[in-house]
């Protein structure tokens, strides 16, 4: 049986343009990025050894690099070449991304979406 094993990041914030409204244009507004990644960690958990793992601090850096390198209109857009970006970078055999605008509706405090993806 296969492992079933993730990293995963909660709630990492990243100012970004993203939007399609004229506002949302203008200036960088918060995001919220939920990541988690599909990975055997079985070497890692026996060799203590970053080597044999993802760095999650990797993950971050790319997901912050990715949404701050260009506007985006749609959220679902920035999540593809999140996925694109990860993929290329990490052996992981899945991707679970939630992107969330808080405050993007009125009376809501988030809203956003959730993308999963599988490699290739």
């Amino acid at each position: 049986m296969k492992n079933s094993d993730s990293i995963f990041i909660r709630q990492l914030e990243v100012s970004a343009f993203v939007g399609v409204y004229d506002h949302e244009k203008a200036e960088r507004q918060p995001i919220m990025v939920d990541l988690e990644l599909g990975v055997d960690l079985s070497l890692a958990a026996i060799s203590n050894d970053l080597n044999d793992t993802v760095d999650y601090a990797k993950v971050a850096d790319t997901v912050v690099n990715v949404a701050q390198s260009q506007h985006y209109e749609l959220i679902e857009h920035l999540a593809q070449h999140c996925f694109d970006a990860l993929f290329d970078r990490f052996q992981v055999e899945w991707i679970s991304i939630r992107i969330a605008k808080p405050h993007a509706i009125k009376n809501a405090q988030v809203s956003g979406i959730q993308m999963l993806r599988h490699r290739a």
